[in-house]
């Protein structure tokens, strides 16, 4: 349950890093990585900022990247949990959507065999394209168009992306129907529901998937 910020003695004038430390521990489980715009108070920027910048001193935060933070394990005799690559991307990049590329989509649904991937993180999102670094890997962002994570990150989205990724002269109603057998039944039926209900899809994609549906 989202914590409300009245729930929690907000100081009077300055926001201080105390305040924001607790507010941080009622909204984020340890190892969860956040950036500001996740943080659903309007605080002022330049005080979070500050507390922000003071509790990472302090060691109560740790930095993922330039905009995201994370907080540590909560027993100094505990194994820091670092945030995986994907979830520090949707935390740096938020609101926008941030999914694996195609091709991993492929593999996370059991349609292809999981391949080893030298060099940086790469993900597909609807922001600009970039890279950005966690530690000291980078992370590459490939924009693409909001059609392809029209549904989320989601088993549907993964869905989605991996026909978008397989395209026209690929694809195929095999492909189609070892994509339905994979997803939960909840899950093809949103993709079956948007397949019938936008504009934007392209003919022979949601051909495909409508005819499989239907069968």
């Amino acid at each position: 349950m989202l914590l409300l910020e009245s729930q929690l003695e907000r100081p009077a004038g300055q926001v201080t890093p105390e305040y924001v430390q607790a507010l941080l521990e009622a909204l984020f489980p340890p190892g969860y990585p956040f950036s500001r715009a996740m943080i659903p108070y309007a605080l002022p920027h330049r005080e979070l900022t500050l507390a922000l910048r003071r509790l990472t001193r302090a060691g109560h935060l740790c930095a993922a990247t330039r905009r995201v933070h994370y907080r540590p394990a909560p027993s100094p005799l505990s194994r820091p949990r670092q945030p995986g690559a994907l979830l520090v991307a949707r935390a740096h990049l938020y609101p926008h959507v941030v999914s694996p590329r195609g091709d991993e989509a492929l593999e996370l649904l059991g349609l292809r065999t999981p391949k080893s991937r030298p060099g940086p993180h790469t993900f597909i999102s609807t922001a600009a394209q970039q890279t950005f670094l966690y530690g000291a890997q980078p992370i590459q962002i490939r924009k693409v168009p909001p059609d392809v994570l029209a549904l989320g990150s989601g088993p549907a989205g993964l869905a989605l992306s991996a026909l978008y990724y397989l395209g026209r002269d690929t694809a195929t109603r095999s492909t189609v129907r070892d994509i339905q057998r994979a997803l939960p039944t909840q899950e093809w039926d949103v993709l079956a529901a948007h397949a019938g209900q936008t504009d934007r899809m392209p003919g022979w994609l949601r051909e495909l998937i409508l005819a499989e549906h239907l069968t």
